[in-house]
């Protein structure tokens, strides 16, 4: 799990052994996003800065994991 100085918190959480997914919570909005991309699995976000660029890792298909930055549009 991480956060930022601009009230947003990272993390992961699994619903019912279907996960883990990552979600995004802001604190300013009161709302909670979820992180996923087809074809990955167990995804577990980090970290995430103050431009809120997210950090993390997930497995794919085939077993393998994979570091990812994920940048906001």
């Amino acid at each position: 799990m991480g956060n930022n100085n601009n009230g947003q918190v990272v993390g992961s959480y699994d619903l019912s052994g279907s996960g883990p997914f990552g979600f995004l919570y802001d604190s300013n909005t009161n709302t909670y996003t979820t992180i996923s991309n087809p074809g990955w699995y167990n995804i577990q976000l980090t970290g995430i800065n103050d431009s809120g660029q997210m950090v993390g890792y997930y497995e794919d298909t085939q077993a393998t994991w994979h570091g990812f930055i994920a940048t906001p549009q």
